[in-house]
């Protein structure tokens, strides 16, 4: 192996500065790709060695071998040894740091995708899920609540599960306390039963309370009285929820 590199120096030397650094980028490449096993190491170690003993070739060729002192050889040997499990070192290093790099990304991305879906609701209306809310505190029939919402693109809020049931009451709460609130069901004559004004859906399953109300028209309000479902007389004024879809990014 030394007469074989010895050998070549002669052809090596010939090479321009640009060739020398090539080589080097070509030995960082490497490192940057190598695996943190120490059998996979092996073959890595060996091109180190390889290299290693490339440099002091050229280093002969340059100063002479009658300038090189006896002392230089071993002393090159051993710290050639140091350099290459140094090497191996900062590959290890380099690939924890690469994957530190990958996971503040990863979590920086989720950041950003978080953010943006809660700007995908208008200012003032609250995000849960895939749709917006909004508490509005002026008192008011069903009617013109709904038709309040309406003309913000939504509907009175519609209750389809308990999560949700306790995401709107608490909305409600800090925004203007415990107070009934107008939701989107009324009662249907022709049907006999209520309905919801969202997708025409059965809320009389959704409510764990019995709906009675006496009036000619009823109307689905949040009781905070007993923190369930209840009715009114749609002519009531109180204040009222709007709900509609996210807008699009």
């Amino acid at each position: 192996m030394r007469l074989y590199l010895n050998a070549q120096v002669e052809h090596y030397s010939k090479f321009q500065c640009s060739s020398l650094c090539s080589l080097v980028s070509c030995s960082c490449y490497l490192a940057c790709l190598a695996p943190r096993s120490p059998a996979a190491h092996q073959p890595i170690r060996v091109w180190l060695k390889v290299f290693s003993q490339l440099l002091f070739a050229l280093f002969e060729a340059c100063v002479g071998p009658e300038s090189t002192s006896a002392l230089v050889q071993p002393v090159h040997e051993l710290f050639s040894e140091k350099v290459i499990d140094l090497t191996l070192g900062i590959m290890s290093m380099k690939i924890l740091m690469s994957l530190l790099v990958c996971a503040s990304m990863a979590l920086t991305k989720a950041a950003k995708t978080r953010d943006t879906q809660v700007s995908l609701c208008p200012a003032n209306w609250t995000p849960y899920n895939d749709r917006c809310y909004y508490c509005n505190s002026t008192q008011t029939t069903w009617d013109d609540a709904e038709s309040c919402c309406q003309s913000q693109n939504g509907h009175l809020a519609f209750v389809g599960s308990v999560e949700e049931y306790d995401a709107i009451q608490q909305l409600v709460r800090s925004a203007i306390g415990a107070h009934p609130i107008w939701l989107g069901g009324s009662f249907s004559i022709t049907v006999g039963k209520w309905i919801s004004v969202y997708l025409g859906l059965d809320v009389s399953l959704l409510s764990p309370a019995q709906l009675t109300c006496s009036a000619a028209q009823c109307c689905l309000v949040m009781d905070f009285g007993d923190k369930k479902l209840g009715a009114l007389a749609c002519s009531n004024k109180v204040a009222f929820v709007c709900e509609k879809g996210r807008l699009q990014p």
